[in-house]
C-alpha cells in the first residue's frame, strides 16, 4: 500500500521498486525433437554488405539469337519430314526433304552454265595455242625458209584454218619469186623478151602483196579470236557464278542439295542445335515461299525480361554480368541465378517501364517461355 509522505509525494516501497525494475524475461525451452521438426538452425554472428533491392515481375523468353522461325525458301512440296515436335536436333541435321520445280530449273541452269564454261575453256585454250603458233609461223616466214622446213616444223602444231591460206600464199610467192628470177636471167641471155620478164616480175609483186596481206589478216584474226575466246570464258564464268548465286538464294541459308540427288529435291537443315518447338511441315504439304515450316529454339539458356518502373531508373545499380536472384511462384524455397545481359532503351507507353534482360541457365528444363517469375533488382550500392 502506498503512503503519502509529509512532502506531499508518493513513495514506493522497496518491494514495489524492485518489482518494477526487474526486466520481463520469457524463456522457451525446446526439446531436440522439436528443434529438428521446426528446422531451426543457428549461424555465427558476422558482417556482410547489405543492398536494397526491389522485387519486380518478369517473364521467361526465348534467347533471341537462339530462336528461329524456319520458313520455306521457295514454292515447294514436302516429300519427307524427318523430325517430330519436341525433338532435339544438332546443327546440320536434316529436318525435311522438299521438292520444287523452280529449284529444278535453277539447278538445270547451273548445269548448263557449267557445261558452257567447259566449252569456253576448250575454245580459249585452242585460240591461245593457235595464236601463239601463228605468231611463230609468221616470224619464220619473214626469213623465207624452204617449204619443207615449214611443214616439218609445224606439222604437229595447231594453226587452225589459217594453215592452208598461209602456206598456199607463201608457196605462190616463193614460186613467183623463183620464176621471176629465172626469167630475168634468161632475158639477160636474150632468150626471152623483156615483156615476158616484166609480166613475170609483175606476177611476183602481186604474189608478194597477196602474201603480205594474208599475213596481216592472219595476225589480226588470230589475236581477235584469242581475245574473244578469253572474253567468252569470262562471261561463262560469270554465268556460272550467277547461277550459283540464284540457286543459293532459292535454297536459303538453311538448305542444301547434292548433285547425286534428284534435281528437284533439296534438304532443309538445322542451323544450330536446338529443339523443334513447332512443326508445320508434314508430308505432301504444299508451301509458298516465306511460309513457316519449323520453329527451332535452343532452350538450354533462356532470357528473363523484368520490367523496371520509371521511379527506379535513377536508383538502378546494375552492371553487365551481374547476378540477380530469381524466384518462381509455385516453386517454394527455390532460388535461381540470372546474369544481366542488357537494359532496354525503349520505354513501354503502357507501363512506363523499361525491360531488364537477364540470362538464366535452363539445362534442367525448368523454365518455359511465357512463365511468370519474380526478380530481385538492386536499387542501391552495397553498404
Amino acid at each position: 500500500m502506498h503512503e503519502k509522505p509529509p512532502g506531499g509525494e508518493l513513495s514506493l516501497s522497496a518491494h514495489d521498486t524492485a518489482r518494477d525494475r526487474a526486466p520481463d524475461v520469457s524463456l522457451v525451452r525446446l526439446t531436440a525433437e522439436k528443434i529438428k521438426s521446426g528446422a531451426i538452425t543457428t549461424v555465427p554472428v558476422g558482417r556482410k554488405p547489405l543492398q536494397a533491392t526491389r522485387t519486380v515481375s518478369g517473364t521467361i523468353q526465348y534467347e533471341t539469337a537462339r530462336y528461329l522461325d524456319l520458313r520455306a525458301p521457295l514454292n515447294c512440296v514436302v516429300s519427307k519430314c524427318l523430325v517430330r515436335p519436341g525433338q532435339w536436333v544438332q546443327r546440320g541435321d536434316r529436318l525435311a526433304t522438299l521438292t520444287s520445280a523452280e529449284f529444278a530449273l535453277a539447278r538445270n541452269e547451273l548445269l548448263k552454265s557449267e557445261a558452257d564454261l567447259r566449252l569456253a575453256k576448250l575454245q580459249q585454250e585452242w585460240a591461245e595455242q593457235t595464236h601463239a603458233n601463228l605468231d611463230d609461223l609468221l616470224a619464220l616466214l619473214r626469213q623465207n625458209p624452204p617449204i619443207e622446213d615449214i611443214e616439218k616444223q609445224f606439222e604437229n602444231k595447231l594453226l587452225g584454218d589459217h594453215r592452208d591460206a598461209l602456206i598456199t600464199a607463201y608457196s605462190q610467192y616463193v614460186l613467183a619469186t623463183s620464176v621471176a628470177s629465172r626469167t630475168e636471167t634468161l632475158q639477160n641471155q636474150g632468150i626471152i623478151s623483156g615483156r615476158t620478164s616484166e609480166e613475170r616480175a609483175s606476177q611476183r609483186e602481186r604474189m608478194a602483196a597477196s602474201f603480205k596481206s594474208i599475213c596481216e589478216q592472219v595476225a589480226f584474226e588470230s589475236k581477235r579470236d584469242s581475245e574473244q575466246a578469253d572474253a567468252e570464258r569470262n562471261a561463262a564464268e560469270r554465268a556460272v557464278e550467277v547461277s550459283k548465286d540464284r540457286l543459293a538464294v532459292l535454297l536459303g541459308p538453311h538448305g542444301e542439295h547434292s548433285p547425286e540427288e534428284n534435281r528437284s529435291e533439296l534438304q532443309v537443315t538445322a542451323p544450330f542445335a536446338g529443339r523443334i518447338e513447332a512443326l508445320h511441315a508434314v508430308e505432301s504439304a504444299r508451301f509458298s515461299a516465306g511460309e513457316s515450316m519449323f520453329v527451332l529454339a535452343d532452350t538450354r539458356t533462356v532470357w528473363v525480361a523484368a520490367q523496371i518502373h520509371q521511379r527506379d531508373w535513377k536508383a538502378l545499380s546494375l552492371a553487365t554480368d551481374q547476378t540477380l536472384r530469381l524466384t518462381v511462384p509455385g516453386m517454394e524455397n527455390a532460388e535461381f541465378a540470372a546474369k544481366v545481359r542488357f537494359v532496354g532503351a525503349t520505354v513501354s507507353p503502357a507501363t512506363l517501364s523499361i525491360p531488364l534482360v537477364a540470362e538464366v541457365d535452363n539445362r534442367d528444363n525448368l523454365f518455359r517461355p511465357g512463365m511468370f517469375v519474380w526478380v530481385d533488382v538492386p536499387i542501391s550500392t552495397p553498404q
